[in-house]
């Protein structure tokens, strides 16, 4: 019996996990990619350009809906969009017109690409 018994004792020390086997991998918070926000907002009044040139700063892509202020008043969309055009040269950034009804602003960190 004393066979038997030095067999299994050397089966079940030989199954257990040493801990100097595992290594523990440092976690790198610098390497954490940072993903790009895409916001959609709308320009219903003169004064949302304030608010939307601060998320363009802030390093948001903001698509905005022109549609409200275009019906109401064609003037006051021209400012916001000279506006908009002088903040976002200021910040190296890019706009560009989509259809009738949208504007897309981006900050420094993206470019618009034109197709051919």
């Amino acid at each position: 019996m004393a066979l038997f018994g030095k067999i299994f004792k050397k089966e079940e020390q030989q199954n257990e996990p040493q801990l100097e086997e595992f290594t523990e991998l440092p976690l790198d918070l610098e390497q954490k990619q940072e993903h790009l926000k895409i916001m959609i907002e709308k320009l219903d009044d003169f004064t949302d350009t304030d608010r939307i040139i601060r998320k363009v700063r802030g390093g948001a892509i903001v698509i905005v809906g022109i549609k409200g202020i275009k019906e109401r008043s064609m003037d006051e969309l021209k400012h916001a969009i000279s506006k908009f055009k002088t903040a976002v040269s200021v910040a190296n950034g890019d706009i560009v017109g989509v259809g009738d009804e949208f504007v897309v602003l981006t900050p420094s960190t993206a470019r618009i690409h034109r197709g051919e």
